[in-house]
């Protein structure tokens, strides 16, 4: 709940950066690449009626496409919308739970909306970048394995919820011509969810750190 509050509040700060950009030197820059999402989970054992202990979990990676949208309202600042195909990202068992294999896997959603500096003028060979902003996961299209299910006893509905929270960036921009580039960048950002697994009348939970790391190499069009 704190994080959701937090990034409420980043996001008006955000909003009120960009409604205060200037005319100068407004361009655009639209972005399409390769994302690789590498997630270093944490989770406690699931809990719940009789859920044997050390039952826990952790959350794979995955590999999509990711699409950016730029505004520069300076030489230096500018505001970025990150977004792209939601990857499906499984989730293996570990501990007591690591000879089920996968468990779960689940479609995961996560737009960012990043204020950003550029250190160097746009004429630079290369342009280093930091960026700070808010990310909101949505979990959608969840479905336990079948080794879970026979394991558990019968079918299990898995439901994570939706995450809010701070995302942070650097980067390096590598203009190719006047209108194409090439951009590299990572952004961490705060995603954690609380999961539960259902089976008839018993429902088992935990809490996921995702502490994903987005790595990102697109090729993008001034304009």
């Amino acid at each position: 709940m704190l994080a959701k509050y937090r990034a409420a509040a980043l996001w008006g700060a955000l909003f009120a950066f960009a409604a205060m950009g200037t005319a100068h030197a407004q361009q655009n820059i639209v972005g399409v690449g390769v994302a690789y999402f590498s997630n270093h989970s944490t989770a406690p054992d699931f809990s719940g009626p009789f859920t044997p202990p050390g039952g826990n979990l952790n959350v794979g990676d995955a590999t999509t496409v990711g699409v950016s949208f730029t505004h520069f309202f300076d030489d230096h600042w500018a505001a970025a919308f990150l977004f792209g195909i939601p990857p499906r990202i499984d989730t293996d068992g570990r501990g007591t739970l690591a000879p089920l294999g996968k468990i779960s896997t689940v479609t995961a959603n996560a737009p960012a909306f990043l204020a950003e500096y550029f250190f160097l003028p746009p004429k630079s060979a290369y342009q280093p970048y930091v960026g700070l902003g808010v990310n909101y996961t949505n979990f959608s299209d969840t479905s336990a394995s079948q080794s879970l299910e026979n394991s558990l006893g019968g079918p299990t509905s898995i439901k994570l919820q939706n995450s809010a929270g701070i995302a942070g960036q650097i980067g390096v921009k590598v203009p190719i011509s006047d209108s194409w580039l090439l951009d590299f960048n990572l952004v961490a950002a705060d995603v954690r969810s609380r999961e539960s697994a259902t089976t008839g009348f018993i429902t088992r939970t935990t809490t996921i750190d995702f502490n994903p790391i987005v790595y990102t190499v697109s090729i993008g069009y001034r304009f």
